[in-house]
């Protein structure tokens, strides 16, 4: 628990609620729950947990704007149930949220407790955190992007023999292959912060330096699969992200980025492949992207599921 932490949930649903709060109890130290912003207690909050559905877009931006400091440092979960592209567009790119949970059938409470204690925190870094200590992983390193094939084979084969049907491997390869690029080619910067490799295109080959290696990490415990990329470089910043899958969302005349190189397609087929897109970022330091695919049910009920967004800012290692 976080000593004297106080969270705020803003739910219609008070069966939602409930469950919420007893989640909630875990991590802070006082929890208040009401059904509108108009029933908002004086005092001030670490955290503030919300519901789309029961809000709406009108209110979630009036709910924004009332906590937009909490907001600014990623202290704002907004579940979401069905939403349509637009307001998610906005929600990412006018009012800037960060943290997102999907709402379909029962609370996910693991889910939910290891997003606050991240957001609390800050001990945000790491794979394991989304998966029981029997799940089975396996890690690689890799420096350059002539490793690129053996690495999506080895991703292939492991989903495979986790049980995983065909097309929830083809997800898995296609987010390893979206945040392999990223660390090869957008992540890497020069003493100066600029940019080495963003400019290339992605079939000039590139190599890293001894000390700069990758680290990918895959999981598995037989409902969800995961992968982790980090870079050693930390250049991802917080509003890059979020506007880049607003512009994408957005389906419109800019959805493609045109110049030879750019980044901002690659963070949305993430998100597009995956059921949780996870960001990690300590700046300057290392980033990390985790995608995990929920692989019970259809691919058909993949599809339809809302999904869950979330990026993490921390100054410690």
């Amino acid at each position: 628990m976080t000593s004297g932490a106080r969270a705020l949930i803003v739910d219609r649903d008070e069966t939602h609620a409930r469950a919420v709060t007893e989640v909630l109890a875990r991590a802070v130290h006082e929890v208040e729950s009401v059904t509108e912003l108009a029933r908002v207690p004086a005092g001030e909050f670490d955290l503030v947990v919300a519901s789309f559905d029961g809000l709406g877009l009108e209110g979630t931006a009036a709910l924004l704007q009332r906590f937009r400091e909490l907001r600014s440092r990623g202290r704002v979960l907004l579940f979401i149930g069905a939403v349509d592209r637009g307001a998610l567009a906005g929600l990412f790119g006018e009012h800037g949220l960060s943290n997102v949970l999907a709402r379909s059938g029962d609370l996910d409470a693991a889910d939910l407790l290891v997003t606050v204690q991240k957001i609390l925190r800050g001990d945000v870094f790491g794979i394991d955190k989304y998966f029981p200590a029997t799940a089975r992983t396996h890690r690689m390193e890799v420096r350059a992007s002539t490793e690129r094939d053996g690495l999506l084979e080895a991703t292939r084969a492991f989903a495979l023999a986790a049980g995983a049907q065909g097309r929830f491997a083809d997800l898995l390869c296609n987010a390893c292959d979206e945040m392999l690029t990223n660390a090869l080619y957008n992540a890497p910067v020069d003493r100066d912060g600029k940019p080495r490799y963003a400019h290339l295109s992605r079939v000039n080959p590139v190599t890293l330096e001894p000390t700069e290696t990758v680290v990918v990490t895959l999981a598995s415990d037989g409902q969800e699969m995961g992968i982790s990329v980090v870079d050693p470089f930390g250049s991802l910043k917080v509003p890059t992200i979020t506007q880049y899958l607003a512009k994408c969302l957005r389906r419109g005349s800019d959805l493609v980025d045109e110049k030879e190189g750019g980044a901002g397609l690659g963070l949305y087929y993430v998100f597009e492949a995956v059921s949780h897109f996870v960001v990690n970022l300590q700046a300057g330091a290392r980033t990390e992207m985790i995608g995990i695919v929920d692989v019970r049910g259809r691919y058909k009920d993949f599809v339809q599921r809302a999904k869950s967004f979330n990026v993490f800012v921390t100054s410690s290692a």
